[in-house]
């Protein structure tokens, strides 16, 4: 069974324990590609370690996120494979955990990490997260831009590698306990 797999889980709760025991599981929707691409398999073991470091526990059901997240895994299975992609799901992931920057003006000089938004003038995170006025642009436009358009951009192995660990960066910083996936090792060897 691959992470991120549809499965239909039937279970028997103890009224004596709060240990449920497991019945059966049932792969829903199996996966069409990504078994056989060691490109997607290795998207889909860095989406779940992210995965993994960003969500909490919760009892209220997030409809919007498992939506969102359904849609992406199918696509993913489908679609021809984008080595954008990755970066792509970390953008569009923010929306959904609450910290998806936000615009002081349409033509900023820099990214206020902390503070989660893009400005014209440099804040104290500036000194401590240095993006170069390029990085600023590209990343402010990405948070904005259409998914296909996003994908389509070409970007080398070098900028990927740097504009996903500058995401994961802040993601950290927005998400307590959140570290650098160990998988992002794997993901950047695959894309060699």
């Amino acid at each position: 069974m691959m992470p991120l797999s549809f499965l239909e889980i039937t279970y028997f709760e103890r009224v004596e324990s709060q240990l449920s025991q497991l019945t059966s599981t049932d792969i829903i929707l199996p996966w069409l590609n990504i078994l056989d691409d060691p490109r997607k398999s290795a998207v889909v073991f860095f989406l779940c370690d992210v995965l993994q470091g960003a969500l909490r526990e919760e009892h209220i059901p997030q409809k919007d996120l498992f939506m969102f997240l359904s849609a992406e895994l199918v696509e993913l299975d489908k679609a021809p494979f984008e080595a954008n992609y990755p970066i792509y799901f970390l953008i569009a992931l923010t929306k959904y955990l609450g910290f998806e920057p936000a615009y002081e003006t349409d033509q900023p000089l820099f990214f206020d990490m902390p503070e989660g938004s893009f400005t014209r003038t440099a804040g104290l995170s500036a000194q401590h997260f240095p993006l170069t006025k390029d990085e600023v642009l590209w990343l402010a436009g990405s948070f904005i831009m259409g998914k296909d358009e996003f994908l389509a951009q070409k970007l080398n192995r070098t900028e990927r590698q740097r504009f996903t660990r500058i995401i994961l960066d802040y993601y950290a910083h927005h998400l307590g306990g959140f570290t650098t996936p160990k998988s992002l090792k794997i993901l950047e060897e695959v894309f060699d």
